[in-house]
């Protein structure tokens, strides 16, 4: 073998140690095992960080539970990670290379692309929307950073799905407003109650009172010089005390009414009854008061009508309304309860040509709080007990009241009740009783 021949062979041995050398390289490369290479050159190194360096952040990024996208300047997408793919339920091959706007409505579009300019600018921007996929739409949270000088693309953003978070939210938000509903509800009893024991009180030290003044006055003026009076004096001061009680009666039912329908204590039971001869009744027991003040009291219509009412019930709202009508009508007046009915509902109308009232009485008068008895024609007090107590009972029937008035001319209270059996709920509580009768 010739020296050649020698030198040749030594050549390719050491050509085939570099290869060998070559490969084991590369495929550390290809195993992640190698961060970088030191090449020695003429009087120094070099080294080369190689991209196997950012295995373990790709293995990171494939496997956290959020969603990874890079997108270019213009909004194409160069990368995805698996998990991204998965949210939006889009192969990964048809997401790459197309646009990110894909993912965002018309609702969002304008953001989006507010955030891709900020962001490609050097801020960090957070968005969030929501996004439908098979017909089930799901909330994501965008976060947007620049990518740094020479990576792949210009922006990296992570997708995270809220959408558990966001029904958690949602519901704790109904939560919240079913609380507060439940509080406005309780702060509006309490308030009521508050009303209800102001008026009580405004009722017990001020109208009971009166009556009870007149009776201790007149009847002490009479025990200790009833030898001093004349017939015509003992009438006058019997007058006095009979009108007194009467007074003092009259608040005392109504006191009672009012006390047990608040309290929900009144059986409801509605019946089909002659409504034009309850209504003749109770105007009856009303005239010797109407005639103190020389005014007639009409009830129409003279044939028998048929209504489906609480008797008890409907009685205390005909003596109220009329009672109302006495108290502010002038002397020598009249006063029509006009009784009417269709196939629906029941009407009662009850009119006066009295003082009449202005808008801003009529929209205080069933108004717990803001109900303020005015004096009648003839100095008459009130409570204003009896017209609330009208309200309550016609609201009782599922029915309504309304009222016409024009001061000095009258006022007018229309009563419309249905007349259908199934629009009445009888309260079944064991802890309800009639209330007496007239």
């Amino acid at each position: 073998m010739n020296t050649d021949i020698k030198i040749l062979l030594h050549e390719n041995e050491i050509l085939r140690m570099q290869l060998a050398e070559a490969e084991e390289t590369l495929n550390a490369i290809r195993n992640g095992e190698v961060d970088a290479i030191v090449v020695s050159g003429k009087g120094s190194e070099k080294i080369f960080t190689l991209t196997s360096a950012e295995t373990p952040y790709r293995h990171l990024i494939e496997e956290m539970d959020e969603g990874a996208v890079t997108i270019s300047d213009d909004g194409v997408i160069l990368y995805c990670n698996r998990r991204f793919a998965q949210l939006v339920s889009i192969p990964m091959e048809q997401i790459v290379g197309s646009n990110f706007s894909r993912f965002f409505n018309n609702e969002h579009i304008y953001n989006y692309r507010n955030l891709l300019m900020q962001t490609i600018r050097g801020k960090f921007k957070e968005e969030t929307v929501q996004y439908c996929v098979n017909n089930e739409c799901r909330f994501f949270h965008f976060s947007f950073c620049a990518m740094p000088e020479g990576a792949l693309g210009k922006v990296c953003i992570i997708v995270s799905d809220i959408t558990e978070l966001k029904k958690y939210q949602e519901e704790l938000q109904l939560l919240v407003n079913e609380r507060t509903a439940e509080l406005q509800t309780t702060n509006r009893e309490l308030e009521e109650s508050n009303a209800i024991k102001d008026k009580l009180f405004s009722i017990i030290a001020h109208d009971l009172k009166s009556p009870f003044t007149t009776l201790l006055g007149f009847s002490e003026l009479l025990v200790t010089n009833f030898k001093e009076y004349d017939m015509e004096q003992f009438q006058m001061m019997l007058s006095h005390i009979q009108s007194a009680a009467k007074s003092a009666f009259t608040l005392l039912e109504n006191l009672l009414l009012w006390a047990m329908a608040q309290n929900e204590q009144l059986q409801f039971s509605p019946e089909l009854v002659n409504v034009t001869q309850l209504a003749r009744d109770v105007t009856r027991n009303l005239k010797p008061m109407a005639a103190m003040k020389d005014i007639w009291i009409n009830c129409l219509p003279d044939q028998p009508i048929e209504g489906f009412v609480d008797v008890n019930m409907f009685r205390t709202i005909i003596r109220n309304l009329v009672s109302n009508a006495i108290k502010f009508s002038y002397n020598g007046g009249s006063i029509d309860v006009n009784i009417s009915s269709n196939d629906s509902e029941l009407i009662i109308i009850v009119s006066d040509n009295g003082i009449g009232m202005t808008e801003d009485i009529k929209n205080k008068l069933f108004m717990l709080e803001r109900n303020k008895s005015a004096t009648g024609t003839a100095q008459e007090k009130g409570t204003g007990l009896g017209l609330l107590i009208c309200h309550d009972f016609v609201q009782k029937h599922g029915g309504s009241i309304q009222i016409e008035s024009e001061l000095e001319k009258g006022s007018s209270f229309i009563v419309k009740l249905p007349q259908h059996e199934f629009a009445y709920v009888s309260n079944p509580s064991t802890n309800q009783r009639n209330f007496g009768q007239e």
